[in-house]
């Protein structure tokens, strides 16, 4: 059977975002349509045969005549395509340039608010960065779509809890170093905490965690605790397609 991972959060999530941008939500993803979503979700992962698949839900606010005001009802867009399950939790480290912005609605996601992302990772992959990693005022948050997490010496896990988006993974990551007995501290991250942390990584649906290996000019290496956490998270992701699943 055909299993989105944990659709339901993202789900909300989605009409979380909709509802901070005043854009009504379409019939498709209002609660009370849930079963009927999911089941032509699951009708089109079987017509797409790719076996593995990321599903991207984008709302739109509705035709326009005027190419920026919004007119009718908002109309729900679902694109599916073909993932590769090896590239989650890879070893291989990413490398990330800092930049001194935010992004404007931090805590949702829209398309619009990813376009300064795209010109800082142009500009800066040349250079041998993959990603950037959003600060202001001495604070870090997160990456362009990945949420940032530190290991400290004392094996302490830190994370930022605010001007972030709340990935799903990245609750999915907390709960289980916690449940690993490995200390986790969600708070701002500055300077001295990357000038002194022994692991980095980031999470997000596509990449599960996957290690830094370079904050600007600090090097780092995938550390006992990135590896201990990834081991976790493919194995509560394997328990949740087979035990379980939706419906």
């Amino acid at each position: 059977e055909d299993v989105v991972f944990h659709l339901d959060d993202h789900l909300e999530r989605l009409r979380h975002s909709a509802q901070e941008l005043e854009i009504a939500q379409p019939t498709a993803i209002q609660s009370s349509n849930a079963p009927a979503l999911k089941s032509q979700l699951k009708q089109l992962l079987r017509l797409n045969k790719f076996g593995a698949s990321l599903v991207w839900f984008y709302v739109l606010a509705g035709l326009t005549s005027d190419g920026f005001t919004p007119i009718g009802e908002p109309v729900l867009l679902v694109r599916v395509s073909k993932f590769d399950e090896a590239a989650l939790c890879s070893k291989q480290g990413i490398a990330v340039k800092t930049v001194n912005a935010v992004r404007q609605m931090p805590e949702i996601k829209c398309v619009a608010d990813y376009a300064l992302a795209e010109v800082m990772l142009a500009r800066f992959a040349p250079q041998g960065f993959d990603e950037i990693l959003y600060s202001s005022h001495g604070a870090f948050f997160e990456l362009s779509r990945k949420n940032f997490f530190l290991v400290l010496p004392n094996g302490t896990i830190l994370t930022p809890n605010k001007d972030i988006l709340q990935g799903i993974t990245r609750r999915i990551v907390i709960d289980l170093a916690r449940g690993l007995k490995i200390p986790v501290v969600l708070r701002e991250i500055v300077s001295r905490d990357i000038a002194r942390a022994k692991e980095a990584f980031a999470t997000s649906t596509a990449c599960g965690i996957a290690p830094l290996n370079r904050i600007d000019d600090r090097v780092l290496k995938p550390g006992k605790i990135t590896k201990k956490l990834q081991k976790a998270f493919l194995g509560s992701r394997e328990k949740y397609f087979t035990e379980v699943g939706d419906p």
